[in-house]
């Protein structure tokens, strides 16, 4: 009995035995077909030019960040006005350009040099170009009641309050980035104004400001960690600012460190580091200590002053630095009479013929092909009578401030019906010497 039941345990492991060879002979099918699925497999498609090749290695598993200048860079830089024709000429060497969107601009300078009066024109010309003004003001200097005479309105501008320097720009992403989300907000031009940058602290010497713990601190009360922050700040800034095209114009006031704890554009971390991440530096000065008034029995005298400026660093333009004067009412802004006689004069511009188009002798001015001799302080009254020599006047220091050649198109005529608006704007009027009103125009 005992050999029956051997056999049969020994039939019963057979079957067994067969299936594992079945199996085996599945697993090995398997492969081959695997193996030749492998071997039918096209190879990868070969880029033919640069294009083919990004785009092959900016897509699939192993991606790279990376893409053609000519898909996401734009080829040219898209500028606000600044309502002076000479300031966009100095600003982007062209009379259709101004300000440019999404760059850093640090305008810097002695006190009173006229820092703060750019500013406040900037926002007005942000605001009338349908965008809106980001503003903080560290020094606490702004006369709102001058700005809205001259145009700034405040239901445009979004005030950030005094905080460290940490906290300022980060409300000032939030604020853009929640802009941005909005459909009314996508392409409007955005200003961070910011006076003055040096004058705002950091987060370590704002006071009640309670460091973490296990802070480490310099002499002097300057953190390390604050400083860090700030250089990152910084850094993430500028690439945020290009991406949502956003201009930042800050003022620097330069002055001599007279106490330990005092905040100067030489001696703060802001300072040193906006010079180099700005794409315009702007230093500013008064060439004539005195201001330059319009009086008259009858009516208000209109003051201003004379700023003139120079691009210590310039990004957009082409032409080598070149230094300017521009004329500013405090109640008015921008005068566009003044400016083109000064620059041409200054410079003493010529035709092509070699003629100089404006002189100055003894204190009596002349124009080419003009018989007619004037003081200066008579300028604006004698070209609202001639807007056409006006124009010309522009059309030349435009041509010349290019070129190096002053375009000028011989006798003028004058013309009563004219329009004197260069931009087709109402303009606002300054009082002259007589006592009768002039529209500034171009202003």
């Amino acid at each position: 009995m005992a050999k029956k039941s051997t056999k049969k345990a020994a039939g019963k492991k057979k079957p067994a035995a067969k299936k594992k060879s079945a199996a085996k002979k599945k697993t090995t099918a398997k492969k081959v077909k695997k193996a030749v699925v492998k071997k039918d497999k096209k190879p990868p498609k070969q880029p033919k030019n640069l294009a083919e090749f990004v785009a092959s290695i900016s897509t699939g598993k192993d991606a790279l960040d990376v893409f053609l200048c000519d898909d996401h860079i734009p080829a040219d830089t898209t500028f606000v006005s600044t309502r002076s024709p000479l300031l966009n000429l100095f600003l982007s060497e062209r009379a259709d350009g101004g300000i440019p969107l999404g760059r850093i601009i640090e305008v810097y300078g002695q006190p009173d040099s006229g820092k703060t009066s750019l500013l406040t024109e900037a926002m007005i010309s942000f605001q009338e170009a349908g965008g809106v003004a980001l503003f903080h003001d560290s020094d606490f200097k702004f006369n709102r009641e001058r700005a809205e005479r001259r145009g700034w309105n405040p239901k445009k501008t979004i005030y950030i309050p005094d905080k460290g320097i940490e906290d300022i720009l980060e409300s000032t992403k939030q604020i853009v980035m929640r802009l941005r989300s909005h459909e009314f907000a996508k392409d409007m031009p955005i200003l961070f104004a910011w006076d003055s940058a040096p004058s705002t602290p950091l987060r370590a010497n704002v006071p009640g400001y309670v460091p973490p713990k296990g802070t480490k601190v310099k002499k002097g009360g300057m953190m390390e960690s604050a400083r860090i922050m700030w250089d990152k700040l910084v850094r993430e800034l500028t690439g945020f600012l290009s991406d949502n095209n956003v201009t930042v114009i800050a003022t620097s006031p330069e002055i001599a460190k007279i106490t330990p704890g005092f905040r100067s554009s030489k001696t703060t971390a802001l300072g040193g580091a906006i010079k180099f991440v700005s794409t315009i530096r702007i230093k500013t000065w008064r060439p004539y200590p005195s201001e330059f008034k319009f009086t008259s029995d009858d009516t208000e005298p209109a003051s201003g002053v004379y700023i003139a400026m120079n691009a210590t660093k310039h990004g957009i333009r082409i032409q080598p630095d070149k230094q300017i004067t521009v004329s500013y009412l405090f109640d008015r802004g921008f005068t566009s009479y003044y400016d083109p006689l000064n620059y041409l004069v200054i410079t003493k511009a010529k035709t092509a013929n070699d003629k100089q188009v404006v002189t100055n002798t003894s204190g009596y001015w002349r124009i080419l092909d003009f018989d007619k001799a004037f003081r200066f302080r008579d300028a604006a009254w004698l070209l609202y009578e001639n807007p056409e020599i006006h124009r010309q006047l522009i059309a030349a220091m435009e041509s010349h401030f290019v070129t190096g050649v002053a375009v000028w198109n011989g006798t003028m005529e004058d013309k009563d019906d004219a329009d004197v608006s260069i931009d087709g704007r109402e303009q606002p009027t300054v009082p002259n010497h007589q006592g009768q009103d002039v529209p500034e125009a171009g202003d």
